[in-house]
């Protein structure tokens, strides 16, 4: 998507301080509930894999959707104007209930069904105190996405498995080509897409839904989206957790080289954990065994997935499978036993491991600069 190389992880809003423009134009957005409509392919593969199906048809119909109308430009809130996609699942508490924002991050996820993936998985606590509120950002999902049809026509890019530098190059400056070609088209549409604007949003959100102040659940990305709105906004923030907290000033390099090391480390915990427990998986008595079956079974998936009655397991809900923790394979996720106040994320500790092959797919890019 275009948006990915506009918010580029957590890089847009940079170069200072983000300023708080048109603060009060949230009173006038206005928030239109309607029917929730099916989950699109791209929302299934995020928030319907196999194992959030089920969650979803137990929540579906309790999910409240609606269209919010905000500026594009929020200097000019009189100007052009869009509709951002809602999603809001009641909390199963008594009493009233403050909303709690969800962002999944990317950037360039949507985020609309984010409260049915959290209700059906190890934070489903949160629905008995809190609305769970889901998001498309603009750019994304339902929120008039920023596609580039241009830059999906091209090929696949290089292959999983050591592609040259040379390959890798000439594919990213095609792909600059194309996104250069499509921003040209709307630059000012292009230009609204920051993380600032995206935090404008969802103080718009917070006014239309009548809420004193918004706590926030952000990750990867979102945990961008969430510091940018607490700096704008401070006396409508409330209670913010941050996880897998990305760096105030990162390059994209830089940050797509901790993200492989990282999930490299937990497929080499998961890999480990399997040849423990060979009698009961049968997947290899070692490690490196594992990782060859493992492999050869996305491989596999890819070209032919697997459909069965609760779903379909292909490529995106097996990489979804391997980048867990062994623990949450297991069914035994980590229960929150309280909502702090603020958090920080956790993520890989950067140490390098043995060279091998990837399971985690991935192409080199340049090293992000853009500011705004």
């Amino acid at each position: 998507m275009l948006l990915g190389g506009v918010l580029a992880g957590g890089c847009a809003g940079g170069g200072g301080q983000p300023v708080a423009v048109g603060t009060g134009a949230g009173e006038r957005a206005a928030l239109v509930w309607g029917t929730c409509p099916e989950p699109s392919e791209a929302e299934a593969q995020v928030w319907g894999a196999a194992e959030h199906r089920p969650a979803y048809a137990r929540h579906a119909g309790r999910l409240r959707c609606g269209t919010l109308t905000v500026p594009v430009d929020w200097s000019a809130p009189e100007g052009r104007r869009f509709g951002l996609a809602v999603a809001v699942l009641p909390s199963t508490g008594g009493g009233r209930a403050e909303p709690l924002a969800l962002n999944p991050g990317g950037p360039g996820v949507s985020g609309r069904l984010m409260p049915v993936g959290v209700a059906g998985g190890g934070a489903r606590g949160l629905l008995n105190r809190y609305d769970l509120v889901g998001l498309d950002v603009r750019g994304t999902g339902r929120s008039r996405p920023a596609v580039c049809p241009a830059a999906e026509s091209l090929d696949a890019g290089p292959p999983s498995a050591a592609p040259s530098r040379r390959s890798a190059r000439a594919h990213w400056d095609r792909l600059a080509r194309a996104h250069a070609a499509c921003a040209e088209a709307d630059p000012a549409w292009v230009a609204s897409l920051t993380t600032a604007d995206a935090a404008r949003d969802l103080e718009a959100l917070r006014a239309a839904l009548g809420a004193p102040r918004l706590h926030y659940y952000g990750v990867s990305w979102g945990t961008s989206l969430g510091v940018t709105y607490r700096t704008l906004f401070p006396g409508r923030s409330g209670r913010m957790l941050l996880e897998s907290v990305v760096a105030p000033d990162p390059d994209l390099r830089g940050l797509l080289d901790g993200v492989t090391r990282a999930r490299e480390q937990r497929f080499e915990r998961f890999a480990g954990w399997l040849a423990d427990r060979s009698a009961r998986y049968r997947l290899g008595t070692d490690a490196e065994a594992v990782r060859t079956r493992l492999l050869a079974l996305r491989d596999r998936l890819t070209e032919r997935p697997l459909r069965t009655p609760s779903g379909t397991y292909g490529s995106a809900e097996t990489e979804q499978y391997l980048d867990a923790e062994p623990a949450d394979r297991a069914g035994r996720r980590p229960r929150w036993r309280r909502w702090p106040g603020t958090g920080a994320g956790r993520g890989g500790d950067g140490r390098r491991g043995p060279r091998r092959r990837r399971w985690w797919r991935r192409s080199p890019g340049p090293r992000c600069s853009a500011r705004r």
